[in-house]
C-alpha cells in the first residue's frame, strides 16, 4: 500500500488494492469538485474536467474520430477560449 498527502486535508491516503492509485485519485478529485487531470475548479458544464482539458478532450476526439464538423452549440464550446474557428478570444 502507498501513502502519501490529501489534497483536501492533511490526512494519509490508504490506497486498496482492489483498483488503481490513479483511478481512486481521480475518483477523489471528481468527488472534491477538482479536474482529474490538473486538480482545477470542474466547468460548470462538466462533471471531470476543467475548461481547458474539456476543450482539450473535445478536440482529441474530433482528431481520433476524423471529424471536420465542429459541434458549435455544444457546452464545452460556451465557456471555450477559442472561437469555433480556432481564433483566440
Amino acid at each position: 500500500m502507498k501513502r502519501s498527502k490529501r489534497l483536501d486535508s492533511n490526512e494519509r491516503i490508504v490506497y486498496h488494492s482492489k483498483s488503481s492509485r490513479q483511478a481512486q485519485d481521480q475518483k477523489r478529485y471528481q468527488s472534491l469538485g477538482l479536474c482529474i487531470k490538473c486538480q482545477r475548479q470542474q466547468s460548470v458544464y462538466s462533471k471531470v474536467y476543467c475548461g481547458y482539458h474539456m476543450e482539450y478532450a473535445r478536440e482529441y476526439q474530433r482528431k481520433k474520430l476524423a471529424r471536420k464538423r465542429r459541434n458549435i452549440n455544444s457546452k464545452s464550446y460556451k465557456i471555450s477560449r477559442f472561437s469555433w474557428k480556432g481564433e483566440e478570444k
